[in-house]
């Protein structure tokens, strides 16, 4: 957190000046910012799936991973893959104005 990096700062040199995201001292700066980061938590897998997947129907791969490894516990393969395809069945129609290369790229 930002109180303890300007603490820990503050007891080695007592010429820190701390501005907003900001910290230099004589030895250089530190920029920082706190970010909010959603987590899934649970959801049926067509949520989930659709979830993870942006209008275009890029998957995000950090969650992407964590689906791939975990899906068995609540789903088989073969419906995962059918909610899948599904999801770009849903969503590439809307592009309707994509080549087939650039379809079969995303795909």
């Amino acid at each position: 957190s930002s109180s303890t990096i300007n603490t820990l700062a503050d007891d080695k040199n007592e010429d820190n000046k701390t501005t907003g995201d900001t910290q230099t001292n004589d030895q250089g700066t530190l920029l920082y910012s706190t970010i909010k980061v959603y987590q899934l938590k649970a959801g049926t897998l067509e949520k989930i799936v659709e979830c993870l997947t942006n209008d275009q129907g890029e998957l995000d791969t950090t969650h992407m991973y964590i689906l791939f490894s975990t899906y068995r516990t609540f789903t088989n393969t073969r419906t995962l893959i059918d909610t899948l395809i599904q999801r770009y069945r849903t969503v590439l129609p809307a592009s309707l104005d994509m080549t087939e290369d650039i379809r079969q790229k995303t795909l």
